[in-house]
């Protein structure tokens, strides 16, 4: 979900661009400010002030704005929280400098005061979301990894259920396990993406006759053999 502007740490040490910039936001935006004359101050303010953005000066005196963002970036919460620079040096190469350090903007100095809080509005929905994209796209690979995991695991659980199976026939076994391992083998299967593997396992997991509710007789273990079969089919296995 895109976040919406409402809190703004501003960090500038020039106190007459730090009196208009805060007439931008808090009385023209409508936001509300806590203003830093410094990077170490805005670090000691960050926690507490919990802002949804931090407008910060790229020259200062003592911590320099890009020394400031990267101590930001080391605080608790800190990667998460978009960092805008202020900056007179608006060239390209400049610009590009700046946000190849994880900045989500740059505001050239002078601003626009009128404009200063919208301006920041529309950085920070960019910013949420190729967030929301990255996030996304990391979901995917981690999930992909996981299905690549448990396709390789396949064949394991597959001896599993066979030796289940080889024990119930032999009178040795409980034929209610092969249905608690179809279960499990549901929720692995369909959370992965395997829906093949899910839609057999689920059937296995019902069968009356491993579940109790009817006999286990020829028909019966003709049926669930041929489940496992289907099922190990899905894998690329043969029974």
């Amino acid at each position: 979900m895109i976040e919406e502007l409402r809190r703004v740490l501003l960090v500038e040490d020039d106190p007459d661009i730090q009196a208009v910039a805060l007439i931008a936001l808090e009385d023209i935006g409508g936001l509300q400010v806590q203003a830093c004359d410094s990077g170490s101050e805005a670090l000691e303010r960050f926690a507490a002030f919990n802002p949804d953005l931090v407008l910060l000066d790229v020259m200062m005196p003592g911590m320099s704005g890009p020394e400031t963002l990267a101590a930001l970036r080391a605080l608790p919460g800190g990667y998460r929280v978009p960092v805008v620079f202020m900056t007179a040096k608006v060239q390209k190469g400049e610009v590009q400098k700046y946000l190849e350090l994880g900045a989500a903007g740059v505001i050239p100095k002078p601003f626009e005061p009128m404009t200063l809080a919208d301006d920041l509005r529309g950085l920070v929905q960019i910013h949420h979301s190729e967030r929301e994209a990255e996030d996304e796209r990391v979901f995917r690979a981690e999930v992909a990894k996981l299905s690549a995991s448990f396709l390789q695991e396949f064949p394991a659980l597959m001896t599993g259920l066979w030796a289940t199976w080889a024990a119930v026939q032999r009178g040795e076994g409980d034929a209610t396990e092969l249905s608690r391992q179809g279960h499990r083998l549901v929720g692995t299967a369909g959370t992965l993406g395997h829906a093949g593997v899910a839609q057999i396992a689920a059937a296995l997991e019902r069968d009356r006759a491993l579940t109790g509710e009817e006999p286990l007789d020829g028909e019966a273990r003709r049926r669930v053999e041929g489940l496992l079969v289907q099922l190990a089919a899905q894998g690329g296995l043969s029974g």
